[in-house]
């Protein structure tokens, strides 16, 4: 269960899965047209969300892409920011009117240098006093 935050006055307590990281290849990467494409793999994190609760402004918006990181060992995966569709991975996440007892699924890409593999998952966002983020506090870690 995880603390997320949507703008500036949205929150929700939602329970967050997992569900898989599939590697994808470099010709995804090309097709997005991104430059040295042939120098990194693409991971494509997998979650499954349901929402617990939500705070008095409500919650909805949220794909979880800047909130969740793949990691390659201990090192923070290189990120790749999508903006429309990228059909390798595809990122729902919660409509704008979500409320408790909703769900979703959303991908994360990660981006891995050739020969790295993306092993586990890390959540460090939320509130910023939620005690999870990467630099002052401890993410959450999946493996």
């Amino acid at each position: 269960m995880l603390p997320l935050t949507y703008g500036t006055d949205g929150t929700a307590t939602v329970e967050v899965t997992v569900t898989g990281i599939k590697q994808g290849t470099s010709a995804d990467l090309a097709a997005a047209k991104v430059k040295k494409a042939a120098d990194y793999t693409p991971f494509y994190i997998n979650l499954e969300m349901k929402i617990l609760s939500t705070g008095p402004n409500g919650f909805g918006g949220y794909t979880g892409g800047s909130d969740f990181d793949g990691l390659t060992g201990e090192t923070k995966a290189g990120s790749l920011i999508v903006m429309g569709d990228f059909a390798p991975c595809d990122n729902d996440g919660f409509e704008y009117d979500a409320k408790a007892g909703d769900t979703a699924t959303t991908c994360v890409p990660a981006l891995a240098t050739k020969g790295s593999v993306v092993d586990g998952v890390q959540f460090s966002g939320g509130a910023d006093d939620a005690g999870y983020d990467q630099f002052e506090g401890k993410p959450v870690v999946w493996r």
